[in-house]
């Protein structure tokens, strides 16, 4: 079945949702809710693991470090590990 909280949390994200302290913790909830964050990178399907990469790439300055160089597949596992925003 289709997991509604994922699909919410990759359309916000799709459509470039303001990264404002509400949108944050709005996406942290349907995190949450969705239960990817329990999901390591090397568990996810391949074309998840594409869609993701195509976002973290556009959008890693906001996300990150805008300095840091920080492959997808450590910065995925790393919020695996940590729930709370």
């Amino acid at each position: 079945p289709e997991n509604i909280a994922f699909t919410r949390w990759l359309t916000h994200l799709q459509n470039g949702v303001l990264l404002d302290e509400q949108n944050c913790l709005m996406l942290h909830e349907l995190w949450l809710q969705s239960g990817t964050g329990q999901r390591r990178w090397e568990e996810l399907p391949d074309d998840v693991r594409e869609t993701i990469t195509v976002h973290f790439t556009a959008k890693r300055g906001d996300w990150c470090d805008i300095w840091g160089n920080e492959d997808v597949t450590v910065w995925w596992n790393r919020l695996c590990d940590n729930v709370l925003p």
